[in-house]
This record gives C-alpha cells, structure tokens and sequence, in this order.
C-alpha cells in the first residue's frame, strides 16, 4: 500500500494538480472509513502543482506545535532580518522590494492543502510577485507530518486524522508574534489564504484570533460544522473560493472520516452571522481566476459588518478542487486584501 501512496502521489505531482478539473465528478460519495487509499487521494490532491520543492524538509518533527521563543520587548525597526523564523517548523519571510521599516507593512500567511508544503502552495497560488509589489510581508510554513504527509490540525472534519495533539494554532499565532517583533506589521492587515486543508486551518484561526486576524480567503476549505465551535469575539471579513464541481471538499458539504463539514454557502452564511452582516448579499459580478474556463466565478458580498468586515462568496462554476489558476487570482486576492 505504501508503493501504492507514493505512486499515486508522485503520479499527482508529474500531471500537475494544476491543470484544469473541467472535467472533475460531479457526483462524489461520502467518506467514512480513512483507508489508505482514500488518503492518498488526498494527499495527490493537496499537492496543489507540478512544482519541485527544492531545498525545503518536509520531515517535521513531532515537536512542530511549539511556537518560536520571541522576546517580545520594545521593536526596534531598522535592518529587516530576514534569516528563518518559527522554531521547529522553519519559514523564511518573503519581503516586499521596497520594504521600508518605517512603513507599517501587511503581512500575509499561506496554508497549503493535506499532503502539501509551504514552497508548492507559494508556486500554485502565484502570490509572490503581487504582494511584493503591494508591500506586504509573506510566509508560506509547512504543516506537520502524520503517517506520511503533512496537514494542518484545522476542524474536526479536516486534516487530523490519526490524532495528532499538534496545536496549529500556537504555532501559527507565535509566528504573527515573531513577525511583529521582527518587521513593522499593520495590525490592521494580517490575512491568511489557504487552500482545501489549508482553508479549513484558515477558519479556524479566524474563530480563535479574530482580534488578530483581519481576514481570510479560502479555496475549497470549509469552516467548523458545529457553529458553537466558532466564536470570533471580533468581525473577521471571510472570502470562500469553491469550485461547484469539487468532488474532494464539496461545494454542498459532505463527511471525511465521520467529519462532517458545512458546504460552501453554508461556510459563508455562518460569517454572515459571526460578523453580524447584512442578511442579503449582493451579486457583484463576475471574476475570471481560471486558466480554463473564462469568467467562471460569480462574487456575491455582504456588507453592513461589524468592525468594517466584508464577506464574499466567490463561486466558481464548473470548477474541481484544484482548479488550474491564473494571474487573476493573486490579483484579486491582494486587492479584497488592499480594500480592507
């Protein structure tokens, strides 16, 4: 089985996840048992490209929940330094191309999906360039491993499925503290992307450090099914990316594992809710952040949020789990980002 898992994932990577999933299943069944097979798909899926991951070590250890040791006394912003941050689970900060310490700068996370890494989600996302031009600070860290591939300990339906006690969360909080001892940091622009494992992480963190958190932007992740498990004390704004045809994370929701997780729309009225948004939302048009299909993805918005949120659900019409993106995507990203 194991030669199995590694062709099947090595096969993924060779294909490129990348391409287009036009032709995707539209009629998925529910998962309930967690063989190895079925989490081999998943790893083939969560590796989001055809990218190599060079230079990077995707053995973490078992010890990847402990966050950085920061002293966290009076910054003084001169020389940036830029040298490796986050204890166990090293990432190396992307800087913008003209990063002035004595201009707050945003600072922007990536999460990849189940079986992925840091340095393919950068490749897949294509955020480099955009959010350097726009001056924000960008990290894209690695999860931990399970028994063979690296997840985010997000919900309970996704990723954690061989009970890993990993806390996710204080290592990606420690990192938003080493960021701001390090760089200038707006507090008012820390944002999270992430995608499928990845989006569910990005949830999460937006329920439990919402006073941290100025948004988050998901593609085919999903929030908590129990909404009590979600109590952002402060209005976090929300975008949900989800192809109708993803037959991994389901735009209607599903199970994985006996995990159930709330479709897409469902995600989105939960934040709707959480930042006491209008009830009605807003058809605003259409984007076009696929390489195949042309202007596939509809925005709908709800505005009237607490603390200034806004939450969108960006649908994209016959569409999978890995859909083959283009620039349009980093550029829409970083601009909800810039209107924030």
């Amino acid at each position: 089985m194991r030669e199995f898992k590694s062709w099947i994932f090595l096969s993924a990577l060779v294909f490129g996840l990348g391409c287009s999933e036009s032709n995707s299943r539209s009629t998925p069944g529910v998962v309930d048992n967690p063989d190895a097979e079925t989490v081999s798909d998943m790893e083939a899926e969560g590796d989001t490209g055809a990218v190599e991951d060079q230079g990077t070590e995707l053995d973490q250890s078992p010890g990847g929940d402990q966050g950085p040791s920061v002293d966290m006394g009076e910054p003084d912003f001169g020389e940036p330094d830029i040298s490796p941050m986050g204890g166990d689970r090293a990432v190396t900060p992307l800087m913008p191309a003209n990063y002035d310490p004595r201009q707050p700068a945003g600072l922007v996370i990536s999460l990849h999906g189940y079986g992925g890494s840091g340095p393919i989600q950068r490749s897949y996302f294509g955020l480099d360039n955009v959010l350097s031009e726009n001056g924000y600070i960008f990290l894209a860290p690695n999860g931990t491993r399970d028994t063979s591939s690296q997840f985010w300990n997000a919900t309970d339906a996704c990723c954690n499925f061989y009970g890993s006690t990993v806390d996710d969360v204080a290592y990606l909080s420690g990192l938003i503290d080493e960021a701001q001892a390090r760089f200038n940091i707006d507090p008012n622009k820390v944002f999270f992307v992430g995608h499928s494992n990845g989006g569910f992480m990005s949830y999460r963190m937006a329920c439990e450090l919402s006073d941290r958190i100025t948004g988050i932007v998901s593609l085919a992740g999903a929030t908590f099914e129990d909404a009590g498990d979600c109590e952002p004390a402060e209005g976090v704004s929300v975008v949900q990316v989800h192809g109708t045809l993803d037959a991994t994370v389901l735009y209607d929701g599903g199970v994985f594992f006996g995990g159930t997780y709330p479709g897409a729309e469902e995600s989105v009225e939960r934040w709707v809710g959480y930042n006491e948004c209008d009830a009605e939302g807003e058809e605003i048009g259409r984007l076009d952040i696929s390489a195949e299909l042309g202007e596939e993805t509809l925005v709908t918005r709800w505005s009237g949020c607490r603390d200034g949120a806004r939450v969108e659900l960006w649908r994209m019409d016959g569409a999978g789990h890995i859909p083959g993106l283009n620039s349009g995507f980093a550029d829409a990203v970083v601009s909800y980002f810039n209107s924030l």
